[in-house]
């Protein structure tokens, strides 16, 4: 199964208000993106603050996993499924 994912650091920090608030939601972006390549989730590219991962696994702890962390099932084309 192909799950994809696109990140948009843009939208990760809008809500933060201060220094406290960046830092704690940059520690939380690092966080997420670690967790990402413990998975084998690939950065492919970006293009204008889309950055995109994909990881092409059958193995069902995973998928229920990225799953939770906003990842979409794609087929062989990219096209959401």
């Amino acid at each position: 199964m192909i799950l994809e994912n696109y990140y948009r650091f843009k939208f990760a920090f809008s809500n933060c208000k201060n220094y406290v608030d960046l830092i704690e939601r940059g520690s939380e972006v690092i966080q997420e993106i670690e967790t990402f390549r413990e998975l084998g989730v690939a950065y492919m590219d970006s293009e204008d603050d889309y950055h995109r991962f994909v990881i092409d696994t059958n193995d069902k702890r995973k998928i229920k996993r990225l799953k939770r962390m906003g990842f979409i099932k794609v087929d062989e084309d990219g096209l959401f499924s």
